[in-house]
């Protein structure tokens, strides 16, 4: 199937590099926000406190892995620390991912039309592009599955170590992520390779992997499972009922925002049994489905909230996937561009969805506009003598600037729990309860509403 020479066209990777260069660029001025303030509090800790030992203290402390903390303090303390250097240090893992998407592209597509409609789509993809623009380690994870992934296809080991290293390193789901390299390569070469070749190149990642967990036992007095009550609810069970409401939230996930097309057109060509005989597809679908499957089955049982970014390593290769079955399609140029535009309409979905419905604001560049309407709400309390202090409010817009936008201005909101002098909601909001806004609603008086780009901020006063 692999029958054309040149796959690659000479002008490709370089736009992309340049492409991604930009969106760094923009992302200069862009605040930590969602997750990824964590990222950054974390970071703060270590730049204050030097490293101690690669642990945080437990009220920040969810477990993971410290390499990408290490790498973004380390950053700061060569360039200062700012959100110019916080982004910049995210352009190589940028650049690293876009140019093994591509060279696993030119390794499973047959044409070269296949691999441009792929680098293409992969870079408007909604979530990964929104994620491009944040200090997101689920960036540098996606850069280094792909990067092992390449490798694996190549048949070098060494390469293949490095990457789950790496992996085990930056977060609990790279762990999941360097499982589920390992299996996509038993599942691609068990005919072609012992497995015990196979197996020696994933044993490292394993036991600096148990090294890290016997070291923060020996520190913390615990491993994985947090005893904070920030994150100890979320390693818990499901049960049947949460299990079941976590499968939804997967597929969700996957079809929003602006992916239902390209799931559709995946799905519509998996009805013709004549193509799945062919053999380069089932190599594709095993690539693209074993993540989706590993992921799914360490994710629904617990009741961590799943985002959509937890999922990006399949988006990516559910794009080759699709430009393999399309192939088959006719009007293939009219599929890539309407897929094209239904993954830029998706950064404008969440503005026709009720307020009940919780947004995966990370996963579209619609939350951007959020970060303008908190600093013009910020300049109104202080202009008219209302002390931030007072404020109460809950993630993500109840941390400090600091935080946010490493301004050294620590002063924050109180978390919500209920009578304050002052609550301030947000679209962006995803966790007040609707008794919470009833109560509100009753109890206080609306003060100020700011708008922008369909994320509005209110600010309300105790009656």
């Amino acid at each position: 199937m692999i029958n054309e020479k040149d796959k690659i066209p000479a002008w490709l990777i370089p736009i992309c590099f340049a492409f991604y260069l930009v969106l760094n660029i923009i992302s200069w001025q862009f605040p930590f926000f969602w997750d990824t303030l964590l990222t950054s509090t974390i970071c703060t800790w270590f730049f204050h406190n030097h490293w101690h030992f690669g642990i945080p203290p437990e009220n920040i402390d969810a477990g993971h892995p410290p390499l990408f903390y290490a790498y973004i303090f380390n950053c700061w303390k060569l360039l200062g620390r700012n959100l110019q250097s916080s982004h910049l240090a995210m352009l190589p893992f940028l650049w690293v991912m876009i140019y093994q998407f591509i060279q696993i592209c030119d390794r499973l597509l047959s044409k070269r039309w296949q691999v441009t409609g792929a680098a293409i789509l992969f870079c408007l993809e909604t979530t990964i592009i929104a994620q491009s623009t944040m200090v997101s380690y689920d960036i540098a994870i996606l850069a280094f599955y792909l990067f092992g992934l390449r490798y694996v296809m190549d048949n070098k080991p060494w390469p293949v170590v490095m990457a789950g290293i790496v992996l085990s390193l930056i977060s609990l789901r790279g762990v999941f992520a360097f499982g589920a390299l390992f299996i996509t390569e038993f599942l691609l070469y068990h005919n072609s390779r012992k497995f015990k070749h196979i197996a020696l190149k994933y044993i490292p990642a394993v036991l600096v992997f148990i090294l890290w967990n016997v070291w923060h036992y020996k520190i913390s007095g615990w491993f994985l499972f947090t005893p904070s009550d920030q994150w100890a609810d979320q390693r818990g069970w499901a049960g049947i009922s949460g299990s079941i409401k976590n499968a939804i939230v997967i597929i969700r996930n996957l079809l929003e925002p602006g992916r239902v097309l390209l799931y559709a057109a995946i799905f519509i060509g998996l009805l013709n049994r004549k193509w799945l005989k062919d053999q380069q597809l089932k190599k594709i679908l095993i690539v693209g489905t074993v993540p989706l499957l590993i992921f799914s089955i360490l994710f629904i049982p617990f009741n961590n909230p799943i985002g959509h970014r937890y999922l990006m390593i399949v988006f990516a290769l559910s794009i080759i996937a699709l430009m393999a079955i399309i192939a088959q399609f006719k009007h293939q140029t009219i599929w890539i561009v309407g897929i094209a535009i239904t993954m830029v309409s998706g950064h404008f979905w969440y503005r026709f969805y009720p307020n009940s419905v919780s947004k995966g604001w990370d996963a579209s560049l619609a939350h951007i506009p959020y970060f303008m309407v908190r600093k013009q709400m910020w300049q109104y309390c202080d202009d008219n003598n209302i002390s931030i202090e007072d404020l109460s409010a809950k993630f993500p817009v109840n941390v400090s600037f600091d935080q946010s936008n490493l301004n050294n201005d620590k002063r924050k909101p109180k978390e919500y729990k209920g009578h304050h002098q002052y609550v301030l909601t947000s679209t962006v909001n995803n966790n007040f309860e609707t008794e919470e806004l009833d109560s509100i609603s009753t109890h206080y008086e609306w003060i100020k509403t700011i708008q922008d780009g369909g994320i509005e901020m209110n600010l309300y006063e105790l009656k």
